[in-house]
């Protein structure tokens, strides 16, 4: 018992120094960036994703947006093309069955990087509500010598559980809890490189 105790404290702290670790953002040059989201059949959780990529804060001249329809069957190449038709800075790419080569959301992210015109290419999924300084936020991290950033984005599942029994509940609060520890783990390995 004592080990795994020691074990477990040991885990914590040198998640704590990965933490400590990770350097804060100090660029203060706004840069181009192409946001993208790859969806399919995902009508369900989409319209709270597009109410907050409408909130962006950012000069709307330094982003795209990249939409791309993955084959759905339901609304969301539909709900695409509407939102698209709203802002001069959105495109979306619709993918057919017969059109991929790569598995899964791969052919998605493929021509989304093929026809991105920016030097910051992010991604979010359809489940996830993006915060209004996300993309100040990336660009501050972002200098010359950046290859790839992390972040975190929490999915909204509170939005999703159409009912409020004690047993959604628990499942929102076992999820909400896995995540966090998650991107923790996930920022404590960075930060250690």
């Amino acid at each position: 018992m004592s080990f795994v105790i020691l074990l477990f404290s040991l885990a914590i702290l040198v998640a704590g120094t990965g933490i400590l670790l990770n350097r804060k953002g100090k660029e203060t040059r706004l840069r181009s960036i192409t946001v993208t989201v790859v969806a399919r059949n995902e009508k369900i959780v989409l319209p709270h994703l597009l109410s907050s990529l409408e909130e962006i804060d950012y000069p709307g001249d330094l982003y795209e947006i990249i939409l791309v329809d993955d084959c759905s069957t339901d609304d969301t190449g539909k709900m695409f093309d509407e939102f698209a038709l709203k802002h001069s800075n959105v495109r979306v790419i619709r993918i057919g069955e017969d059109d991929k080569t790569l598995p899964g959301k791969k052919e998605g992210l493929q021509r989304a990087l093929e026809a991105a015109k920016n030097e910051i290419f992010l991604l979010t999924d359809a489940d996830c509500i993006v915060a209004p300084q996300w993309l100040k936020d990336c660009s501050r991290y972002w200098d010359d010598e950046t290859l790839m950033l992390v972040g975190y984005a929490p999915e909204d599942f509170a939005k999703h559980i159409s009912s409020t029994g004690l047993w959604e509940k628990v499942v929102y609060l076992f999820r909400r809890f896995a995540q966090i520890a998650t991107a923790g783990v996930f920022a404590a390995t960075i930060g250690l490189g």
